[in-house]
């Protein structure tokens, strides 16, 4: 939510906010129409972007998760002993 700074300094709540836009936006005749405009629309596109990005990515990550974990497993079935294995000293 764009609040105005000065909405922030006279303490306008995010949900008085919301609907100060929403009545501004019903009030211009360009406008009034409702489609596609205020914050509420905004949020609806750009979480379907971000959950669209996110599925298309997930084949990549589940890979790369997949092989760091065969990577993992394979040094520690190895007894591998790196330089970030550490005895804790008790």
């Amino acid at each position: 939510m764009n609040r105005s700074q000065n909405d922030i300094n006279t303490a306008v709540d995010m949900r008085t906010a919301r609907a100060n836009e929403r009545a501004f936006f019903a009030s211009k005749p360009e406008y009034s129409h409702g489609v596609n405009v205020g914050t509420d629309t905004l949020t609806v596109m750009l979480t379907r972007v971000l959950g669209d990005s996110i599925r298309r990515q997930m084949p990549k990550i589940e890979e790369m998760i997949d092989q760091n974990a065969a990577a993992l497993e394979n040094e520690a079935c190895s007894g591998y002993t790196g330089p970030h294995t550490t005895a804790i000293a008790r």
